[in-house]
Parts: structure tokens; sequence; C-alpha cells
């Protein structure tokens, strides 16, 4: 049969355009687009509109998502034994169970205070309360090699800080670091001299969220130039479990590894991590990333 369809054949009616495949008749619709009370084709002048669901996200114009990005660093792995990545060296301290305590933050230097040349005053977030519930972030002036307290409210998770406000310097002249008050074993970040942000892999999905990953990666270098390997992990524990790992490439200088796709979903309070399960060579110096979308429950 032939294509297009007269309406009223018998008085001579409109035509409309369809299609005939094996008999059957589908009709062809031009797309338009507009506003209510207008229509517009669809051309190359005049291109159906789309929205960038990754930039909107960023924007904040799509309720309940927000961006996610987890970056971290291990200057100095050696081959003794494995080590997360983070500026603190050795397995992360940041993940407690159990133990809910107020914070405190010191320097290294004398000159990280509240007139000093170096880091005058932080932002710690990603704060976590005892349910694993978002706290809001805080902001702390430095008392150089004193530690100063966040306050009276109790944490049991925190895995960002970075420097708002520096002296002449510019930057923070000594390590600066953040820990439980009691149990000071409890390090939760560890921002290198100079970098003015901690590098942390490591973080806790909040309370009544889920996090959806579409992108790993992790690079490594040697200090002395030499290419060699890393054997890496990436590692989730949900709550009330042990660290499993979902990732294990090996990497070497110059042959990183990424992985794009929404491959990960991790409910809420699950802990995660990149590690250097081992590596060929001391001076070993690795970074890794994490990054998706966090989405509230």
């Amino acid at each position: 049969m032939a294509d297009n369809t007269i309406l009223n054949l018998g008085s001579g009616g409109d035509t409309i355009a369809t299609d005939d495949i094996g008999g059957v008749k589908h009709q062809r619709v031009k797309i338009q687009h507009g506003a209510e009370g207008s229509a517009t084709d669809v051309s190359t002048a005049s291109p159906l509109p789309t929205t960038n669901s990754a930039l909107a996200i960023a924007k904040g114009e799509i309720p309940s998502q927000a961006s996610f990005l987890k970056f971290g660093k291990n200057p100095d792995i050696g081959t003794a034994a494995g080590e997360d990545i983070w500026g603190g060296g050795g397995t992360y301290t940041g993940f407690p169970v159990g133990v809910v305590e107020t914070m405190e933050v010191f320097s290294s230097a004398a000159a990280d205070t509240s007139a000093g040349t170096g880091a005058r005053t932080v932002e710690i977030s990603n704060l976590l309360d005892g349910t694993g519930a978002v706290m809001p972030a805080v902001t702390v002036s430095l008392s150089g090699t004193t530690p100063v307290s966040l306050g009276a409210q109790t944490y049991s998770r925190a895995s960002r800080m970075k420097v708002i406000t520096a002296g002449t310097g510019g930057e923070n002249e000594g390590t600066i670091t953040l820990r439980h008050t009691t149990t000071t074993a409890n390090i939760f970040a560890v921002m290198p001299l100079l970098a003015n942000q901690t590098e942390i892999a490591c973080y806790t999905v909040p309370l009544g969220h889920t996090l959806y990953v579409n992108h790993v990666g992790a690079q490594m270098t040697m200090g002395g130039g030499t290419a060699k390997r890393a054997n890496m992990s990436l590692r989730a524990r949900p709550l009330g479990e042990t660290f499993q790992s979902k990732l294990t490439p090996t990497i070497s200088d110059g042959y990183g590894y990424t992985l794009n796709g929404y491959n990960f979903v991790f409910e809420a309070r699950t802990d995660i991590k990149w590690r250097a399960d081992s590596v060929s060579n001391n001076l070993t110096i690795v970074s890794s990333t994490i990054s998706g979308i966090l989405v509230t429950d």
C-alpha cells in the first residue's frame, strides 16, 4: 500500500503523513517545542532543548542531588605494609567504630595562628554526628601547636579540611591535624605542608543518603623517578560489616587506572577508601579519586 493517508477519502479531506509498513499505517509526527500556547518546529536553527544533567546537578538545579568528589594522595608509601590514600600515611584512622567525641585541630608550626604568617582559619566539613547525620561545617581560628576545640558538639566522622584565611605566607606552614579530643589516635584529617587542603580518598556516606559512584581513578609515580607498580584496591565497609574489595587494579608509573559509569551504589553509613595494598618500591606516590552523585533519600 502507498504511504500517506487521506482523511474523509470520499470528500477529499486533508492528507496525513503516514508510513506504510506491511500494510499497517504508522503516522509521521513532526517534533515541536515551546511554552504553553506556542510551537516551534525542531530544526538546526531551533534544536530541541536538552539539559546537561551533570551541569544542572553542579548548579543545584536538581533537588536532592549533589555532585560528589573525593581525591587523595599518599606521598610516601613503602614496601613494608599496605597504606590508605591520605596525607597521614598508613591505615586511615578516621573510621572508628562506635566512638563519638568532640574534635580538636592543631598545627605543627607556630606560624599557623590567628595572626601568623601561615594558615589562620580552617574549615572542617564532611562532619557526621553519632547517628551518621550530616552536621554543618565548622570554621576554626588556629592557635599554632596548641589544639583548638571545634566546640561541644560530638562527631563520629570528618574527612575534609581546607585553609580559609592565611597570613603573608598564603599557605599552611605546618602540618595541620584534626583528631578526637580524648581518643587522640582517631585522626580524621592531615593537611600536608603548604597544601591548604586535605587530600583524603576516604569517605563515609551520610545517614539518609545514597552515593552513586560513576568514576574512580588511581595513578602513581616514584619519588626517585623509577617506573614500578602498585597493587590497589577500592574498599567499602557497609555499617556493621568489614571492608570488602570492590576493585583491585594494578597500576604503574605512566599506566594509571580509570573506570567510568555508574558501577557502584553505596548505602548510608558505608565507609569507602582507596588503598595501596602493596608497592614494589619505597617512596611510591599514589593519587586516587572517587566521584559521582550524592542523593538524598
